[in-house]
């Protein structure tokens, strides 16, 4: 299914249809702050499967997942002040918070890592489909393996087999920015494991920390 909110298409029938194809195991491809991304149900490991197939991923590599409310965040990961303090105040946004997962989260998903990323992408679409959608989805861009961040659905389909995307929302060229942030909150240390729009001074100084060494 194919639809381009930048016509006069229904958007509770989009949002409905991204709803019950994640629901069933299927993939979509939606827009979000930063890129389009492959979003399937961060719980079922034959949709996780998928993703790594159409994206040709090494299968040691995590896929992150993106929260429909903060809330989940304690369903999923071991938490701690720090990390609710910085969810509270960047979420939604281009932040990625890393924490160390819960024994129930798949394996596949994270790569076999004892942590798991979360975010919470600031963008129109996510904010209403977040809305209707009770579970998490994966939030990796969708591009082959090393190939350039798509920020189009043109750009996607450039470079994946469209017969393997169930759904597509289209709300055109996104704007530029570079992808999230990703912040490493499982210690006392704050580890920036990618840079991203939000630097780890702004994150320090949401903290009430001063000259707190940097890895």
């Amino acid at each position: 299914m194919y639809f381009s909110l930048k016509q006069d298409t229904d958007e509770k029938l989009a949002i409905a249809a991204v709803v019950e194809t994640i629901k069933k195991g299927g993939v979509c491809l939606l827009p979000t702050d930063t890129c389009y991304i492959l979003a399937v149900d961060g719980r079922n490991e034959h949709a996780i499967e998928k993703v790594f197939k159409i994206k040709g991923r090494d299968s040691q590599k995590p896929i992150h997942l993106n929260i429909p409310e903060t809330s989940m965040l304690n369903t999923l990961v071991h938490t701690n002040p720090r990390a609710q303090t910085i969810v509270e105040t960047y979420f939604p946004g281009p932040l990625t918070v890393v924490l160390n997962k819960k024994s129930h989260v798949s394996d596949l998903l994270t790569g076999g890592l004892p942590t798991l990323g979360l975010r919470m992408p600031d963008h129109f679409f996510i904010h209403r489909l977040n809305t209707q959608i009770t579970t998490p989805y994966t939030t990796t861009s969708a591009n082959k393996s090393g190939c350039p961040t798509p920020y189009s659905v043109a750009e996607a389909l450039a470079q994946l087999d469209q017969s393997q995307i169930d759904t597509i929302i289209d709300v055109g060229v996104l704007p530029f920015r570079p992808t999230s942030t990703v912040v490493d909150l499982t210690t006392n240390k704050i580890k920036i494991l990618r840079e991203g729009p939000i630097s780890i001074e702004q994150l320090l100084l949401t903290l009430g920390i001063r000259n707190d060494k940097r890895e």
